[in-house]
């Protein structure tokens, strides 16, 4: 009798399986076709509305790579802090935006713009105060709010699932795969719990 039942279930899962890779070889790989050239003209779209966003606007923005503190002189990142932070209110517009200088009443600046986002630029490092140094969690904010986009390339990878995931964010990283398992894991997982159904009624029956 258990023989019977293991023979049945050999010749279920070799007849479903044959032609779930027949059925999967013939469609999946022009589907997978279709999906790459969509994600990839998603892409380019998404690259050309940031560019023209951009040009419509005109507005001002800024990249900052470097982390700044006190003594810092002579870079661009300090004068287009300055700038940020009388466009945030917190800096007085007396001052003159174009100083070269990190001076220590710039730091004292920085650590009210940190406190003003302290979930983002405090909270993560247990912190509750600013510190008046622009590390890369402020570097973080500040090009979230003011950074320049970036128009990233237009491919587009795919996943073990078979989903494609194109290029996104400030550095033009692709997006997580999702954390799914896989079409034919799912079957795979539904063929086994419909063969154990079917043994369990043989033996029941017998």
């Amino acid at each position: 009798m258990k023989i019977r039942y293991f023979v049945v279930l050999a010749v279920l899962l070799t007849v479903f399986f044959g032609f779930a890779n027949n059925t999967k070889a013939l469609s999946v790989q022009e589907l997978q076709t279709q999906i790459q050239a969509l994600m990839t003209q998603i892409a380019q779209l998404q690259a050309q509305l940031k560019q023209q966003q951009n040009q419509g606007t005109g507005a001002w923005c800024y990249n900052f790579t470097k982390n700044l503190r006190i003594g810092d002189i002579g870079t661009g990142d300090v004068d287009s802090l300055r700038k940020i932070l009388q466009k945030e209110g917190i800096l007085s517009s007396d001052v003159n935006p174009y100083e070269d200088d990190f001076s220590e009443q710039l730091a004292s600046v920085v650590s009210e713009f940190q406190e003003k986002y302290a979930d983002e630029i405090l909270k993560p490092s247990g912190l509750k105060r600013g510190t008046g140094y622009v590390g890369p969690a402020t570097r973080k904010k500040l090009n979230a709010l003011y950074g320049c986009s970036v128009a990233c390339t237009m491919d587009a990878k795919q996943c073990s699932d078979g989903s494609y995931v194109s290029r996104t964010g400030p550095k033009c990283e692709f997006a997580k795969c999702p954390e799914t398992i896989t079409v034919r894991e799912q079957v795979k997982c539904i063929l086994i719990l419909e063969v154990v159904d079917f043994l369990v009624l043989e033996l029941i029956l017998a």
